[in-house]
């Protein structure tokens, strides 16, 4: 497929149905510490990049899935968590999803730039998110509760 031509609409499409089965995947877990794992946020940017048609988000995020679904499975391998049927589907489900784009819209040329500081930006947004949400709810605690 030409990479600099005509955004098909059944990647539109793909992308629709990938950010409904996470948001209905996040809604099922409701676990709100999960939300903001890479797997999640690459999730995030696939779909909407799908929806809009940004290749390079595309090409970063699905990345990251692929790389993280593989340090997600070893991590269940090694730590012998519990069998977590969703789980285990979603992040195959993934992965299938960012080949099969890679496949789609070309893998060249590739945002090597862009890969890594999003991640280092999205990790110091965490780092700084986290620590205002823990002096927020100390601040109320000792408020409230003291």
């Amino acid at each position: 497929m030409n990479p600099f031509g005509k955004f098909p609409n059944y990647l539109k499409i793909l992308g629709i149905f990938l950010l409904s089965y996470t948001l209905i995947t996040n809604y099922l877990w409701r676990e709100p510490d999960n939300y903001f794992w890479i797997c999640h946020v690459s999730a995030f940017l696939v779909s909407g990049s799908l929806i809009f048609g940004f290749r390079k988000g595309i090409r970063v995020g699905g990345l990251w899935l692929i790389l993280g679904t593989i340090l997600w499975l070893s991590d269940e391998v090694l730590n012998d968590y519990p069998l977590d049927k969703l789980s285990y589907f979603t992040h195959s489900l993934y992965a299938l999803i960012s080949i099969y784009c890679f496949r789609r819209i070309g893998l060249f040329p590739f945002p090597w730039d862009l890969l890594f500081s999003n991640y280092l930006h999205f990790q110091i947004f965490m780092n700084l998110f986290i620590l205002g949400v823990l002096f927020l709810c100390s601040y109320i605690s000792n408020k409230f509760y003291a």
